[in-house]
C-alpha cells in the first residue's frame, strides 16, 4: 500500500471537527486528487509577515529546488495570529496545508539527497518554535478562546511533524537499502530502537499522558469516573491517529502492539521514582517529561488513563464488514451453478463464514421477519431443502438452499454428506449455544430443519433437540419464543412424516409447565412468562390445526399447564388462552367425528381434557368475573364428551344449568349447544326432565343477563316449547324472547276450560319459575348491578302481569307467585318502620309495580285471603312511600296505572270491580277517623283519588265509585277540609250530575241522607256549608234530601231548649236559595 493510499483508506479518518480541519490533505474540490501545486520563486517570509495575501503566495511557492524555512514560517503564523475567528481558521489550514505539503514533496521523491536531510534539519527545529502542548493551563475546550486557538495550532503543527515523520518511517521500512533511507536516517541510527518517528512519537505520547494528569489533577475523586482524560475531542482523535499511524508504519517488523508497548514504558516510568537531575540523556531522543508529572498518585492516575486508553482501542478496532451483503449474496447465488464436486468442496469454507455470521440479522432478507409461527418457519425450510431460492431472500438462506441441493445430488449416503454432519454437528457446544441470540437461534433451527427435511429426519432432529438444552435455562424470553418456535417447527415436519411427537413435546411441555408456575410466582418478569406462555399456546393451536388425527401422541401437548394457567391468569389473560383451547377441542371434535371410532389416540386425548382443562374449567366457570370465552370452551368440551363418553356429557349439562355457574357463562353455553344437531335428542335419551332444566336456565338467564344471547328460536327445539306456541296459536317471532314465550303460556292457560287440563298446565308451568326467587335474591339483597335489577323487575313484572292464574294456587304455599311477591314488591324489611328503605329500591319498584298489581288483580282477590292481605299491603306501604320520594312530576303512581283500564269508556266489569276494590283499600288505610284522628297520611289517598277521578273518562264508572268514596270525603271535607278534598268533592258530584241526569238519583241521596244522620249533632251549622260547596248542579240532590234537613234544624233547636237558633237557619236559607229549592 503506498503512502497516497493509506492516506485515502477508509480507516483513516477525520481527525477531529470539520471546523477546524485539522490533518486533513489539501484538496482542490471533492475529488480525490492532491490539490495542484503552483511552483515559483519563494518569497522571502520577512516580506509577508503583515500580509496575509503575500502570505498564500509564499506558501504556493515552495519548489523542490528552493524550500522554505520551516521554523521561521511557523513562527511567523504564530505572530500574525489575531482575534477574529475566521482569520484564526484560515491560518490554521494554512499551517496544516503547508505541512502537507513538506509531506508531499517527501513522498513524491522531489528532493534530492542535499534538500531531504536540509528539510529534515528543518523540520526538527520547529519543535524549538513550538511551545508544549501541556503548558496550557486554562480550559481550552471553548473554541473561541484564544488559548484553545493556540493549543490546537499546536496539536496541528505536531501531528503535522509526525505525519512528516511517518511518512520517512514508511519509506525506509518499504525500501530499507534505498537513497532515501541513507538521506534522511543518520547512519549511526538503527530503525528499530531509535527512529526519528517514533522519538516523536514517545514526544507526543509524554505530552498527551501530561495533559490527562492536569485533568485528573483537576477533576475530583467524585467527578473521576466519569471524567475524560482528553480534553477535547481533538485530543482523542489524536491518541487514535497516533495508534494507527505507528501500527501502519511497523505493522510488518515490529508487530501491530507497538503503540502499547511504548505506552507502556511511559507507565512504567511514571511508577518509578523520578531520575536524578544530572543523568545523562540521549540527545537523539526527543522526550522531556516535566518534573511535576512524577508524583506518588500516579498509580491511580495509570489505571485512570489505561482504562480509557482500552476503550478508546476497543471503539476503534472494531472491524466494518468486508463484505457486504448485496456482495455475499452474489458470490453466493454464483456457486448454485457451479458443479457438484467443486460446489461441494466450497461450501465448506462459506459453512465456516457463515457459522461465525450465526448472530447477524440479515435486514434485507424479507421472509425472516414475517416467520412468527412454527408452520411459517417449517414452510420456509421445505422451500430451502427443494431449492426453491428467491430474489429476496438473504446469503444465508440462499447458501443453505445450495446445501441441501447439493446433499440430495450427492445422497444421504455419501461421505460428503456425512464430513459436513461431521463439521456442523462439531460447532454447536454448550458455550456456543447460549452465545446465540434469537436470531442466531433462528439461523440454526433454519439450518437443522432444513437438513432434517432433506434427509436423515430422526438423527437430526434429535441431535437439534440435544443441542438446544443448552439454551433451555435462559431468561431471555426472545430466545425462548424462538426456542420453541423451532422445536414446534420439528414437531410439525414430525406429523408430516408420521412420526410420533412424544420426545419432542415432553420437553416443550417441560418448558411450558414451568413457565406456567413461574407466571404466578415471578411477578417482576411476568410479561417475560406470559410471552413464552403465549407462543406455547398458539404453537399447540397450530399443530392440531395441521393434524389429520391424534395418533401421534399430540395428547402429552395438553398438560397440567392449563390448569395452572386458568388458576394463576388475570381475567384479561384467561380470554386468549380459552379462545385457543375451544379451537383445539373444535378441531379435535370434527377429527372423531369424521373417524367414527374412538381409536387410542383419541382416548388418549380425551382423557387429557378431561383431566387437565375440565377441572379447572368448572372452577373459572363459577367466577363471577368469567369471561364470556369460558363459555365457548365449556360448549366445546360438552360437545366433544357427547361424541366420546355419555357421563361426562350428561355432567357438564348438569353443571352448566345449575346455580352455582355464571349465569352469563350459562346463557352463552346454552345459545352455543342448542344450535346443534342431535344435541336436544341426545339430551332426551339421556336427561328425563331436561326440557323443565332447559327452561329454567332460559328463565334465569333472561332475568340475569340483560343482554342474554339466548332466542325463542333456541328453544323451539325443545318440545315443551314448541308444543306451547302451538296450543296457544301464535307464531314465534323470528327474533323472539322469553317474553313471548310468557305470552303463549297466557294464551294457552286462556284457551284450556278443562279443570283438570287447567291443573296440569299449571303444574307443569310452576317448575319453570319455582326457584326463580333464589336465584334473584343476592341481585335484590345487594340491589346492583343496576342494569340486571331492573331487568329482574321488567321481566316478572311482565310474568306476574300475565301469568299470576298460573302461578299461584291457594292450596300450595311453595307456589312461585308469593316467594317473587314477597322477594320483590313486599320483603320484609318494607314494614319496619324505622328503616328507610334505600331510594334505589323505591324506583325500581315504582317502575314496574303496576304490572305487579294488574296481575293479583285476574286473582280471587277478594275471596284469596293471601292476594286480599298483599293487596292491602301494597297500599298501605307504597302509596304514601312513593309519592313522599323522589318520584317526578311526570310519572304517575304505579297505583293509578294499575287501574289505567277503568280510565277509558265501557271499561270491563272486572276491571271496574277491581277498581272498586282498591279504592275501598284506599278509604279503609289512609280515610278512616280512629281514635278522633286521620291518618296521617290522608292527603296522599285524597291525592290518589283525585288522580284517579282525572283521569277517568266515563261518568258512570265515577257513579259508581260514589257508594265507595262519596262518604269518606264528605267526612274528611267536614271534619278536615282541604283544597285537595273539596277539589275531589267537586270532581265527584260534577261526574255524578253528569251521569245521572236522566237516571235514578235515589242511590246518591240515600248516601247524603246517611251522612247527614251521622253528623247532624253537633256540626249542622257545618254540614249546611259543605253541602252549599256542592256543585250547582246538585240541586236535585238537596231538594231530595231538604225535608231532612229541615227536620234536622228543627230538632237541634228543640234539643237546645233555647228557641229559634237564627244563625243555623240563615245557613239553612242560604242553602236553600243556592240551590233554588222551595222555602
Amino acid at each position: 500500500m503506498s503512502m497516497m493510499e493509506f492516506e485515502d483508506s477508509e480507516g483513516f479518518h477525520h481527525l477531529i471537527s470539520e471546523e477546524n480541519m485539522l490533518m486533513t490533505p489539501p484538496r482542490e474540490s471533492d475529488s480525490d486528487v492532491l490539490m495542484d501545486i503552483e511552483f515559483s520563486e519563494p518569497y522571502e517570509c520577512s516580506t509577508c509577515k503583515n500580509n496575509t495575501a503575500e502570505m498564500r503566495r509564499y506558501l504556493k511557492s515552495v519548489t523542490s529546488e528552493s524550500f522554505p524555512q520551516i521554523p521561521h514560517t511557523v513562527e511567523l503564523f504564530d505572530q500574525v495570529f489575531i482575534k477574529d475567528g475566521k482569520s484564526k481558521l484560515e491560518f490554521r489550514q494554512d499551517i496544516v496545508k503547508f505541512l502537507e505539503i513538506i509531506k508531499y514533496i517527501i513522498v513524491s521523491d522531489g528532493a534530492d539527497g542535499e534538500t531531504c536531510e536540509d528539510l529534515m534539519n528543518e523540520v526538527y527545529g520547529v519543535l524549538l518554535y513550538t511551545d508544549r502542548l501541556s503548558d496550557l493551563d486554562r480550559d481550552i475546550s471553548d473554541p473561541e478562546e484564544y488559548e484553545s486557538c493556540c493549543f490546537h495550532s499546536r496539536l496541528d503543527i505536531y501531528v503535522g511533524i509526525l505525519k512528516i515523520l511517518h511518512a520517512v518511517e514508511v519509506k525506509s521500512i518499504d525500501s530499507p537499502e534505498s537513497s532515501f533511507q541513507r538521506k534522511c536516517v543518520p547512519q549511526n541510527q538503527y530503525r528499530d530502537s531509535g527512529s526519528s518517528f517514533l522519538s516523536m512519537v514517545q514526544l507526543m505520547v509524554w505530552e498527551l499522558v501530561t495533559l490527562a494528569k492536569k485533568m485528573y489533577t483537576l477533576a475530583s475523586l467524585q467527578d473521576l469516573p466519569t471524567k475524560s482524560p482528553f480534553p477535547c475531542p481533538c485530543v482523542l482523535e489524536v491518541w487514535k491517529h497516533v495508534k494507527m499511524l505507528v501500527d501502519h508504519a511497523h505493522q510488518r517488523s515490529r508487530g501491530e502492539e507497538l503503540f502499547y508497548v511504548l505506552l507502556f514504558d511511559i507507565i512504567k516510568r511514571l511508577l518509578q521514582e523520578p531520575d536524578p537531575q544530572d543523568e545523562e540523556m540521549d540527545s537523539d531522543v526527543f522526550e522531556c517529561p516535566p518534573g511535576d508529572l512524577f508524583g506518588e498518585d500516579n498509580a491511580e492516575f495509570c489505571l485512570w488513563i489505561l482504562v480509557h486508553i482500552s476503550k478508546m482501542a476497543t471503539a476503534h478496532n472494531t472491524q466494518q464488514e468486508s463484505i457486504t451483503e448485496a456482495q455475499l449474496r452474489f458470490l453466493v447465488s454464483m456457486c448454485h451453478d457451479l458443479p457438484t464436486d467443486t460446489r461441494a468442496g466450497i461450501l465448506i469454507l462459506l459453512w465456516e463464514f457463515f457459522y461465525k455470521k450465526m448472530v447477524q440479522l440479515y435486514l434485507d432478507f424479507l421472509s425472516f421477519p414475517n416467520s412468527k409461527s412454527a408452520g411459517q418457519q417449517l414452510e420456509l425450510c421445505c422451500r430451502i431443502s427443494n431449492g426453491e431460492s428467491k430474489v429476496d431472500d438473504n446469503s444465508y438462506i440462499r447458501f443453505l438452499c445450495i446445501l441441501c441441493q447439493t446433499l440430495q445430488e450427492k445422497g444421504s449416503l455419501s461421505s460428503e454428506w456425512k464430513q459436513m454432519k461431521g463439521r456442523i454437528f462439531s460447532k454447536f457446544h454448550v458455550r456456543r449455544m447460549q452465545e446465540l441470540t434469537d436470531t442466531g437461534l433462528h439461523n440454526f433451527f433454519c439450518l437443522f430443519l432444513s437438513l432434517a427435511i432433506t434427509a436423515d429426519t430422526e438423527d437430526i432432529i434429535l441431535r437439534m433437540c440435544k443441542f438446544s438444552d443448552a439454551v433451555l435455562g435462559s431468561e431471555v424470553s426472545t430466545v425462548r419464543v424462538c426456542l420453541l418456535r423451532g422445536l414446534f417447527a420439528a414437531v410439525l415436519l414430525y406429523i408430516q412424516r408420521n412420526i410420533s411427537v412424544e420426545t419432542l413435546s415432553e420437553k416443550l411441555v417441560s418448558i411450558f409447565n414451568m413457565a406456567s408456575i413461574d407466571l404466578g410466582q415471578d411477578e417482576l418478569r411476568r410479561y417475560n412468562h406470559w410471552t413464552v406462555v403465549c407462543a406455547y399456546v398458539e404453537h399447540v393451536a397450530e399443530v392440531f390445526e395441521r393434524s389429520i388425527d391424534v395418533e401421534l401422541s399430540q395428547h402429552l401437548f395438553i398438560g397440567e399447564g392449563f390448569g395452572k394457567l386458568m388458576d394463576t391468569c388475570k381475567t384479561s389473560e384467561v380470554s386468549g388462552l380459552v379462545i385457543t383451547l375451544q379451537e383445539i377441542l373444535s378441531k379435535f371434535r370434527d377429527i372423531i367425528k369424521r373417524g367414527f371410532a374412538m381409536t387410542a389416540g383419541n382416548s388418549a386425548m380425551y382423557s387429557a381434557v378431561m383431566s387437565n382443562i375440565a377441572p379447572p374449567l368448572r372452577t373459572l366457570c363459577c367466577s363471577q368475573t368469567a369471561p364470556e370465552p369460558c363459555a365457548d370452551l365449556l360448549a366445546a368440551l360438552c360437545l366433544v364428551s357427547m361424541e366420546c363418553k355419555t357421563e361426562d356429557f350428561v355432567s357438564i349439562f348438569n353443571f352448566s344449568t345449575s346455580d352455582s355457574v355464571n349465569k352469563s357463562i350459562a346463557s352463552r353455553f346454552l345459545s352455543q349447544v342448542l344450535s346443534v344437531d342431535g344435541f336436544v335428542q341426545r339430551l332426551s335419551e339421556h336427561c328425563p326432565s331436561y326440557d323443565v332444566t332447559l327452561i329454567q336456565a332460559w328463565v334465569a338467564s333472561s332475568i340475569l343477563v340483560p343482554q342474554t344471547p339466548l332466542r325463542l328460536r333456541d328453544f323451539l327445539r325443545v318440545p315443551a316449547v314448541s308444543e306451547m306456541f302451538t296450543t296457544s296459536g301464535l307464531d314465534p317471532p323470528e327474533d323472539g324472547q322469553i317474553v313471548h314465550f310468557i305470552q303463549a303460556i297466557k294464551k294457552t292457560y286462556d284457551k284450556t276450560t278443562g279443570w283438570k287440563e287447567r291443573i296440569c298446565l299449571r303444574d307443569k308451568v310452576m317448575q319453570y319459575f319455582v326457584d326463580i326467587h333464589k336465584q334473584i335474591a343476592p341481585v335484590v339483597q345487594a340491589l346492583q348491578p343496576v342494569d340486571v335489577l331492573q331487568n329482574v323487575y321488567a321481566v316478572l313484572g311482565y310474568l306476574v302481569k300475565h301469568c299470576a292464574p298460573v302461578l299461584f294456587v291457594q292450596s300450595k304455599p311453595d307456589c312461585p307467585l308469593p316467594n317473587i311477591l314477597t322477594a320483590l314488591v313486599v320483603p320484609h324489611f318494607m314494614f319496619n318502620a324505622d328503616k328507610l328503605p334505600k331510594s334505589a329500591f323505591l324506583n325500581t319498584v315504582g317502575a314496574y309495580l303496576h304490572q305487579f298489581v294488574i296481575g293479583l288483580s285476574k286473582l280471587e282477590y277478594r275471596r284469596a285471603t293471601y292476594v286480599n292481605r298483599k293487596l292491602g299491603d301494597i297500599v298501605s306501604i307504597y302509596l304514601p312511600k312513593l309519592w313522599s320520594s323522589s318520584m317526578g312530576p311526570s310519572r304517575q303512581h304505579p297505583l293509578v296505572l294499575s287501574l289505567k283500564s277503568t280510565f277509558i269508556r265501557n271499561p270491563p266489569d272486572t276491571d271496574v270491580a277491581f277498581r272498586h276494590f282498591m279504592l275501598e283499600l284506599v278509604c279503609e288505610k289512609f280515610l278512616q277517623f280512629d281514635y278522633q284522628a286521620y291518618n296521617p297520611h290522608k292527603q296522599y289517598a285524597i291525592k290518589y283519588l283525585v288522580e284517579v277521578v282525572k283521569h277517568t273518562t266515563d261518568p258512570k264508572v265515577i257513579e259508581s265509585d260514589c257508594r265507595i268514596v262519596l262518604y269518606p270525603i264528605l267526612k274528611v271535607e267536614l271534619l278536615m277540609s282541604s283544597q285537595q278534598s273539596e277539589l275531589l268533592l267537586l270532581s265527584v258530584m260534577e261526574a255524578v250530575c253528569l251521569s245521572q241526569r236522566d237516571s235514578d238519583i235515589s242511590n246518591i241521596c240515600t248516601i247524603l241522607s246517611k251522612f247527614i244522620a251521622d253528623h247532624k249533632k253537633g256540626h249542622l251549622e257545618a254540614l249546611f256549608n259543605l253541602l252549599q260547596k256542592l256543585p250547582p248542579r246538585c240541586g236535585p240532590y238537596i231538594s231530595q234530601i231538604s225535608s231532612q234537613l229541615q227536620h234536622c234544624l228543627i230538632e237541634n233547636e228543640s234539643f237546645r231548649g233555647v228557641g229559634r237558633d237564627n244563625t243555623v237557619r240563615s245557613k239553612y236559607y242560604n242553602l236553600m236559595k243556592h240551590f233554588n229549592v222551595g222555602s
